[in-house]
């Protein structure tokens, strides 16, 4: 076993422009180990080999890179982490000037061994073979039948940590170039792409990033055409991620790419590219900028069709294969000036230890009729779509809040003939329970899916492929998954309810009331889920019904036309498999209207006394049509909160016949109304008031 190795690194050298990589002096890799010959035992480099050291400092910027930009919403997210906005991401997923996905086989991961991070270097990068720079490239033929005019693309795969290009050469032996009926304007390549991204990943999961793209000529002489690769149309999802639209014209109108097209001298066709630094201007830039393009932090496949079959303007050879030719000379962000001229003989030359040159051999197989067909091979790739890991079949998922999920990919998925036939993909559960698994209607058609399981079982996905050319046209590939909710909880909602005002006692105002219930502050549990949860509140007493007027809702107010005590009661839930609901009571006090003015009981004339004259004003009022009395509640004898005929039938009784004296405040001593009842303020002038 490799011993360990320690890392010290500078953070501000990290965070820096990828140029920075050539100041090696804040980086340091010690480690224990006996096999460093000539230094010292215990404390020597790891190697003396300067390209060696670079791969390393390369694979420490991006594990770190991933650890600052894991999102605090993910599951795995350790505590505290923090949230950097993925200001040179995606790039082509993001620049993924492209084709449709399902055109053609291509996903470098599979440099990858054994479960190594999926947006990450891979291991095979590390390989003396590779130690420069890894990366791959992969061509086709769309139509790659003898004598028949054919489309060109290639795939290219920018690797997380890994530089990415500035000039590219791709010559095509075989076959010839026409470009004589090319006009400026002309379209020659135009496709779409699309990336779904994982549900683990910062703030994007399960979105799709894409873009369209085209390639149209810009001015043609001779042998040769000049055109430009321009970005046309962005989702939604890849503007949120750069931060900018790089279609507009601040971005030269998705200007990416300029390229030339020439025919080769002894036939064939050479396809030569560069990033665009004609657009750094005072008011342009190119429509991704370098920190996109110098070192992606994010690894990321896209698409090019340099032209397409129907431009009519390339011909496949009638006796042999097609052998393409590509070199790629890489760039950092702070060497953009050193990315070299369309016409520069050999991009290679002067190459250093920070500028990268890779030549690539490809052979395409020819097919002597457009009938010839080979059945296509379905594969899946397991990734966990959480820390972005290749996962073994069969799965192994433990559901965590309630459910589990995958990321399985189908772009290795090959259609047998070189990979230029268009692919369609197909996804279904095959076995078990159907309410426990759920495939995204969004990703059923698509290369690649999402499947998000809530039950325990064992289940097995399908794809189905099929390059659409007869009989043989389709195969399949089943992974199992087994999901356990054994090692899963759900933690009871956290109820955070406050009331307006607090303590929610209240009174009567001009015959009512009103109370605000808040529990806006309430969450799932704290268990780290991202969960929705959901609110009730319902009356469990008082004197009548309140009205509340939101029941469904985090926040509500509730209204009330009579005093007494009110208990009402808030379920939330969390919509977890277990312990999904917390209860909380709260209680509301409703008081009677404060009385303003002082009276005596029974004295309705507010004569400041009583006697017969006051039965008399209050039968002229209720029946002959007198004046109401200025105060109604000292009208009221009987203190029943009405005026009615029994105030009258009162005070007679208990001025003639030894009927029970008015209830208080009394005929003698003034004061205020004890009960609530719905009678006007007072204006009762005996008291002094």
């Amino acid at each position: 076993m490799a011993p360990p190795v320690a890392l010290r690194v500078n953070q501000a050298a990290i965070r820096s422009p990828a140029g920075e990589l050539k100041k090696f002096s804040a980086l340091f890799f010690d480690f224990q180990a006996g096999k460093c010959r000539g230094l010292e035992e215990w404390n020597c480099r790891l190697s003396t080999n300067r390209k060696h050291q670079e791969a390393l400092v390369r694979f420490v910027l991006s594990t770190y890179s991933r650890l600052i930009m894991k999102h605090p919403a993910s599951p795995r997210t350790m505590p505290g982490q923090p949230f950097t906005r993925l200001s040179s991401l995606v790039l082509c997923v993001l620049s993924l000037c492209g084709l449709p996905a399902g055109a053609q086989h291509f996903d470098c991961i599979e440099l990858n061994d054994g479960n190594t991070n999926i947006f990450m270097t891979p291991d095979a990068c590390f390989t003396e073979e590779n130690i420069d720079w890894c990366n791959c490239v992969d061509s086709a033929l769309t139509h790659p039948v003898r004598g028949e005019a054919s489309g060109f693309r290639q795939a290219i795969q920018w690797l997380s940590g890994q530089p990415g290009i500035g000039n590219a050469r791709i010559e095509i032996e075989g076959g010839s170039l026409d470009l004589t009926n090319l006009s400026p304007g002309q379209l020659i390549g135009t496709g779409e792409a699309l990336e779904l991204i994982p549900l683990g990943f910062p703030f994007v999961g399960g979105d799709f990033f894409g873009v369209q793209f085209e390639v149209r000529v810009v001015s043609v002489r001779d042998d040769t055409a000049d055109f430009h690769v321009c970005i046309t149309a962005v989702t939604p999802a890849v503007e949120e991620a750069i931060g900018y639209n790089p279609t507009d014209r601040e971005h030269s109108d998705g200007h990416l790419l300029t390229g030339r097209l020439t025919s080769g001298a002894g036939g064939g066709a050479v396809i030569d590219y560069r990033y665009a630094t004609e657009n750094f201007t005072a008011t342009t830039v190119p429509a991704l900028l370098p920190t996109e393009a110098a070192m992606p932090t994010f690894t990321v496949p896209f698409v090019l069709e340099f032209f397409s079959r129907e431009s009519g303007i390339y011909t496949v050879p009638d006796d042999r294969n097609v052998q393409v030719l590509s070199t790629i000379r890489s760039f950092l962000e702070d060497t953009v000036n050193e990315i070299l001229p369309l016409d520069a003989e050999d991009l290679c030359e002067g190459v250093d230890d920070f500028t990268h040159c890779k030549m690539i051999e490809e052979d395409l197989e020819i097919k002597a009729s457009p009938d010839d067909n080979n059945p296509p091979i379905a594969v899946i790739t397991a990734i966990d779509a959480g820390i972005f890991l290749m996962l073994e079949d069969p799965v192994t998922l433990n559901t965590f809040c309630g459910r589990a999920y995958v990321l399985l990919r189908g772009r290795n998925s090959d259609d047998g003939d070189g990979g230029y036939q268009g692919l369609t993909y197909r996804w279904s559960l095959l076995e078990g329970p159907e309410e426990g698994v759920e495939i995204p209607a969004n990703t059923h058609d698509f290369m690649d899916t999402h499947v998000i399981f809530t039950e325990a079982g064992v289940y097995e996905i399908g794809l189905t492929v099929d390059d659409g050319q007869g009989a043989d046209s389709s195969s399949e590939a089943t992974i199992s998954v087994v999901v356990s909710t054994e090692l899963d909880f759900n933690a009871p909602p956290l109820i955070g309810l406050r009331t307006s005002p607090a303590p929610p006692d209240i009174q009567l105002d001009g015959g009512s009331a009103s109370v605000t219930l808040n529990a806006s502050n309430s969450d799932g549990g704290g268990e780290g889920c991202e969960q929705e949860i959901s609110f009730l509140w319902r009356q469990l007493g008082g004197p009548v019904d309140a009205v509340i007027r939101n029941p469904r809702e985090a926040v509500t107010q509730v209204v009330f036309d009579t005093a007494g005590a009110y208990l009402f009661e808030l379920e939330v839930d969390d919509g977890g498999f277990q312990d999904n609901i917390s209860v909380e009571e709260v209680e509301v006090i409703v008081t009677a209207a404060a009385v303003t003015g002082s009276f005596r009981r029974g004295d309705a004339d507010d004569s400041g006394r009583l006697n017969i004259t006051d039965a008399i004003t209050v039968l002229n009022w209720l029946f002959l049509g007198s004046a109401t009395p200025g105060c109604t509640d000292a009208a009221d004898a009987d203190d029943n909160g009405r005026n009615d005929i029994t105030d009258a039938i009162q005070l007679l009784q208990f001025l003639f016949l030894g009927g029970p004296p008015p209830p208080a405040p009394g005929r003698d001593d003034c004061g205020v109304d004890p009960t609530a009842d719905p009678l006007s303020d007072c204006d009762y002038q005996s008291c002094g008031d």
